[in-house]
């Protein structure tokens, strides 16, 4: 081959390869839940971390402040705006009491939501909310709660309870809490972010947030991963691929 089509050849494969990583198709998430969602925009904080990856996060959200997820199903823009797209993932987000005071009823809507991902196409991923501030034992109710509601269903967690457990007893330095104790401070919902780009995407984002100091973003990579291997979630290896309908 002469040198002249040598060159060609290798400049028409970089601007390939290029294109591909420009035109990469994005991992489209639709996130319903409330405040513990929407607080500092927790989903575009997500999207913004997964710019780094080969599989960028495009997320919708839709959030209405101390809304249940029986509240949403009642409303209806949930339903619409999951049968309006295509959504690779939908995330579900009860009330953070939910878990403590209606594990049953927070169990009836999932399984409703369920039905309505599984037949737009789409994998139900649930969102492992925190106890609040001045009730750390009610961690592990929480857990067990999202866990036999995920099974109902065959549905992925996303530990970010587990993780704020784990945070509270080893990184005390870390404030993840609002002034209310219940809501998240920023670090706190980018610890969320962090689980959920684990959870979503099977790996830790790429690089610091330029608002998130060396040592803060060490923390939240170390304790989102340790949250995720206790949690028992497996790496997302297919992120696309439906899985199948648990059996009855």
């Amino acid at each position: 081959m002469k040198p002249r089509s040598m060159w060609r050849v290798l400049l028409a494969l970089l601007v390939s390869l290029c294109c591909a990583g420009a035109w990469a198709e994005p991992l489209r998430v639709l996130f319903i839940g409330n405040s513990y969602t929407y607080y500092h925009d927790m989903p575009d904080l997500l999207a913004r971390l997964s710019q780094g990856s080969a599989t960028p996060i495009e997320a919708r959200t839709v959030t209405v402040g101390g809304a249940s997820l029986e509240d949403h199903l009642n409303k209806g823009d949930a339903q619409r705006l999951l049968a309006s797209g295509r959504w690779d993932w939908v995330v579900l987000q009860d009330h953070s009491l939910r878990p403590i005071d209606d594990a049953d009823g927070l169990r009836r809507n999932v399984r409703q939501f369920g039905e309505l991902i599984r037949a737009a196409g789409a994998r139900p991923m649930l969102y492992v909310t925190w106890a609040r501030v001045g009730s750390p034992e009610k961690q592990s109710v929480i857990n067990a709660a999202y866990a036999d509601a995920a099974r109902d269903i065959g549905a992925k967690l996303a530990p970010v309870g587990q993780a704020w457990g784990i945070a509270r007893r080893g990184y005390t330095a870390l404030q993840l809490y609002d002034t209310d104790g219940s809501h998240p401070s920023s670090i706190g919902s980018y610890l969320a972010a962090y689980v959920f780009h684990r959870a979503l995407l099977g790996q830790a984002p790429a690089a610091a947030p330029p608002d998130l100091s060396e040592a803060q973003h060490k923390a939240l990579l170390d304790i989102s991963a340790k949250a995720m291997q206790q949690a028992g979630v497996p790496a997302q290896s297919r992120l696309r691929t439906p899985a199948a309908a648990p059996v009855h």
